[in-house]
């Protein structure tokens, strides 16, 4: 007793008292002393119980409180129950039986102290885990997290249960910091691909600022907030402004288009439905369809711009080898057949077919060089012959894109996916376009048998 705290003075009296009087013979004054011993040992007793009592019943509302506040759903009233039983065999029972209630007490409080720290455990960790993972998966270089996350790990399993609190926290506050890192980078990317679309950048980047000056005084968590937060506005932001970005792109090319006489109603049709699809919340589809028409029709137009270019090329030629013609024609030459065949090049490139105005044109020339031999009998039977052979290679190609274009119009009123015959038409624009013609006419072929096909015809 007296090596744990207790004042045992006066025991050590009454005892001494009591040895003197069994020495004198005093046997009745002797058992009075001990009944008086036995009294005094018995309240130290009590005391010495009462302190741990106090000390355990702290212990628990403590460690019961703490869990709480972590979140941890504990159940105190078994140990409650203990202790009221406890208390009341100290005073009202066996003193003796007291110290191993105590001992149960204590090995019951040690058990709900594991219990309530594998439940924290898994409460606190999982998210920090997940957390880890997350980074990682976005690409982020969590390695030195990995190594606290081991660590820390280890403390728990050896059971230094105040070690893990105190690192865990610390390695959720670094993850929270990671992840705080990771959400500004995006958001600063965000705000600048928002400027490039034409979108309100100035008060976002005040936002980011905010968000850097927040992660400088270490407020990992109101970054976190406030990045999503801004990132959701500004991932709206960019998808409208992007999307009327295309939506411009698409209708200055039917601008041009239809100044130089492409079909452009499939077009419109498109921006009507992209309309369509970005109110109903469609965005990335929306999106899709304009770029692909984009693309299209930018190819298209460059086309027709590049034939419109060859035309007015083919148009200057056939004036100078009309101006050729005039003082021929002067001299008698036989200028008839020839003078023919450049208003018939004339007529083809008002039909805009170039190919076969650009073969025409090309056996003028060859008939201008006959005719400056001069005018015999020979040269003019050539010439004339030669007028009558025409190509009808341009011409076929011109009726297989109509017809292409038609069944793809119709194709999208029925609710059929065009994107591939679109894909295809393209490419034949773009073989045409590098004046492989014969190639060009195959392509369209199977495009347009395909298409048939595909609609039963």
């Amino acid at each position: 007793l007296a090596e744990e705290g207790l004042d045992v003075g006066p025991l050590r009296r009454i005892h001494s008292l009591t040895k003197g009087k069994l020495e004198a013979g005093e046997l009745e004054g002797a058992g009075e002393l001990l009944r008086r011993f036995e009294i005094a040992h018995r309240n130290l007793i009590k005391k010495k119980y009462s302190n741990k009592i106090e000390e355990l019943q702290r212990r628990l509302e403590e460690r019961a409180g703490y869990f709480a506040s972590q979140g941890v759903d504990v159940e105190t009233e078994d140990l409650s129950g203990l202790m009221d039983s406890i208390k009341k065999e100290l005073e009202e029972g066996d003193v003796k039986r007291v110290g191993g209630l105590i001992e149960e007490f204590e090995r019951r409080l040690a058990s709900f102290e594991r219990d309530a720290y594998n439940m924290l455990y898994q409460r606190r960790m999982i998210p920090i885990i997940n957390g880890i993972k997350s980074l990682e998966e976005r690409g982020v270089d969590v390695s030195r997290l990995r190594g606290h996350l081991e660590s820390v790990k280890e403390l728990f399993m050896g059971g230094d249960y105040s070690g893990w609190e105190r690192e865990s926290l610390q390695l959720e506050r670094n993850v929270q910091a990671y992840e705080a890192n990771y959400l500004l980078n995006r958001l600063r990317e965000a705000v600048v691909k928002l400027g490039e679309v034409g979108g309100p950048q100035g008060v976002y980047t005040q936002k980011y600022n905010e968000a850097v000056g927040a992660y400088r005084e270490g407020s990992f968590a109101a970054v976190i907030e406030m990045c999503e937060s801004t990132l959701k506005e500004t991932e709206r932001l960019y998808e409208e402004h992007s999307y009327r970005r295309l939506k411009e792109s698409l209708l200055e090319l039917i601008t041009r288009g239809e100044q130089l006489g492409v079909s452009t109603e499939p077009y419109r049709e498109t921006l009507s439905r992209s309309d369509e699809l970005f109110t109903e919340g469609g965005g990335v589809e929306a999106k899709r369809i304009l770029e692909e028409s984009i693309e299209t029709l930018r190819a298209e137009v460059e086309v027709a711009e590049s034939l419109r270019k060859r035309v007015e090329e083919l148009s200057g030629e056939l004036n100078e080898i009309w101006n050729q013609l005039l003082p021929m024609a002067r001299k008698g030459y036989p200028t008839s057949e020839v003078s023919r065949k450049v208003q018939k090049a004339r007529e083809l490139l008002k039909e805009m077919k170039v190919d076969e105005a650009a073969e025409l044109v090309e056996k003028i020339r060859r008939d201008i060089e006959r005719l400056s031999k001069g005018p015999t009998k020979e040269v003019r039977e050539e010439v004339a012959e030669e007028g009558e052979l025409e190509t009808l290679r341009a011409k076929e190609l011109s009726i297989i894109i109509s017809q292409i274009r038609d069944r793809i119009t119709k194709m999208k009123a029925l609710g059929i996916d065009t994107s591939k015959y679109q894909s295809d038409l393209l490419l034949m624009l773009q073989t045409f376009k590098r004046g492989e013609l014969d190639r060009a006419v195959e392509q369209g072929r199977r495009c347009l048998s395909n298409i048939k096909k595909e609609l039963g015809e």
